[in-house]
């Protein structure tokens, strides 16, 4: 029996917009990628706007006006995901990723880790390490949705039907281990190190680690009920005839 030909590749460039040809591909497949925004939202960084995200790096306890334009972001930037892979995927071809999202009316660990970083540099620039100004100026380009917000956003592409919608929550055993802030550290030093060196400098992010992780071990937050896991969900979608 012949075995059927699989071709796989990976290409320079941003998801958000067109890497493949047109009608080019069978599946595609993006891990933990569209949490990341193509930009940070318009005007957070900006003293002059109306939406200036003063003294926090992300929206989790923001106005309502911060929160709005990082959702509108994240809207542009999936609606154009979406788009590219309409075009590239061919008719009854599949879609699959995998995204970070935070249950629904709920206070949740991972945006309020987030918190803590910012409120870490607060406390650097409250003692002359780094300046206010930077800290006002930095915002994480990471939007972390709601499932139902992004089952709606997938909804509104007429090119795709959702086969399969999965939220999966990590269990929580591993908050209790006694190395768990080390642990948390190291993690989010490898995901967003480069973000912060580029703002701030490396001196200054090295510092900030050693405090965060000294922070979270005070505040044992990762211990509270009440702040509920990160979600994974996994979305496949099929291309419509």
């Amino acid at each position: 029996m012949n075995k059927p030909s699989y071709y796989v590749a990976g290409v320079p460039g941003t998801f958000y917009s067109r890497l493949f040809p047109k009608s080019s591909l069978h599946f595609a497949y993006s891990s933990y990628s569209l949490h990341w925004l193509s930009k940070v939202p318009d005007g957070v960084g900006d003293e002059r706007s109306p939406a200036y995200n003063k003294g926090k790096i992300y929206c989790m306890s923001s106005p309502k006006i911060v929160a709005d334009a990082y959702e509108a972001q994240f809207t542009r930037d999936i609606e154009a995901f979406l788009k590219a892979r309409e075009l590239e995927v061919v008719p009854g071809g599949l879609v699959a990723f995998s995204i970070v999202t935070v249950p629904t009316g709920s206070k949740c660990l991972t945006p309020t880790f987030f918190e803590i970083l910012g409120s870490v540099l607060l406390d650097m620039a409250a003692k002359g390490i780094t300046s206010k100004k930077k800290v006002n100026t930095f915002n994480l380009p990471i939007y972390l949705p709601t499932p139902q917000l992004l089952e709606g956003l997938i909804k509104r592409n007429e090119n795709f039907s959702i086969e399969r919608m999965e939220q999966l929550c990590r269990p929580r055993e591993s908050f209790y281990e006694a190395d768990f802030p080390e642990k948390l550290t190291l993690h989010y030093r490898a995901v967003m190190e480069s973000l912060f060196n580029d703002h701030f400098g490396t001196e200054v992010v090295n510092l900030m680690f050693d405090k965060f992780k000294n922070k979270v071990t005070e505040t044992a937050v990762f211990m509270d009920l009440t702040h509920k896991q990160a979600l994974e969900s996994f979305v496949l979608l099929k291309r419509k005839p």
